[in-house]
């Protein structure tokens, strides 16, 4: 598989997710009343009830900070570039260190989260939930669960990235004293995030893919 083929994957699965939120969305309009507010679901454990949440986000309302859209619109460009060096460190600690590349796929549900809210907060003046979960009695839409898929794939991906690195570290400092295996470290973290920043396609002249 060559880089661009990789590449083509992943926009594939993005589209794939956004075409799933935005056909919730364009369901909801067509089908579902307009409702301000928090949806009427007595004793309901889970519920599909559509709400035009005017405080923009759930961050926003516990802050009491309302629809402010220069805001939201600032926090979804950094979502988005943080979600890019995310995919970038991940991607590149994965080859470097010979993890199955498959964990990046979870970067891509955050990516779609974050491509997905950024036109609606340009154009909107509410924020749109749907899924109503009793325990936190809180609203949610579909790019919320993406979050969560992507937060939770990245921590389960720190396992298998922490053994890997540790046994890396075991094979290139033994013998080495405390100071001089610090030192190691420091150099090494250092050339990773360097690399890194580097354009993607210098990482496949180098390392195999697999």
């Amino acid at each position: 598989m060559n880089f661009k083929q990789y590449v083509k994957r992943h926009l594939i699965f993005v589209i794939f997710l956004l075409v799933i939120g935005y056909g919730i969305v364009a369901y909801i309009h067509i089908v579902c009343p307009e409702k301000i507010g928090q949806p009427h679901v007595r004793g309901a454990e889970f519920a599909f009830a559509p709400v035009y949440n005017k405080d923009g986000s759930t961050f926003h309302a516990k802050l009491g900070i309302g629809y402010q859209q220069g805001l939201l619109v600032f926090e979804s460009v950094l979502t988005l570039f943080a979600t890019l060096l995310l995919y970038r460190m991940m991607e590149y600690f994965c080859i470097f260190f010979g993890i199955k590349r498959i964990w990046s796929y979870f970067v891509d549900f955050g990516a779609a989260s974050a491509l997905a809210r950024f036109p609606m907060r340009l154009l909107g003046k509410y924020t749109l939930d749907y899924w109503y979960i009793r325990v936190g009695h809180g609203t949610y839409d579909f790019f919320d669960f993406c979050i969560g898929i992507c937060v939770a794939g990245v921590l389960i991906w720190i396992i298998p990235f922490s053994v890997k690195y540790l046994k890396y570290k075991k094979q290139h400092t033994a013998g080495m004293n405390f100071v001089q295996k610090f030192v190691w470290e420091m150099k090494l973290s250092l050339q990773l995030l360097k690399t890194s920043f580097c354009p993607i396609k210098t990482w496949w002249e180098d390392i195999s893919i697999f």
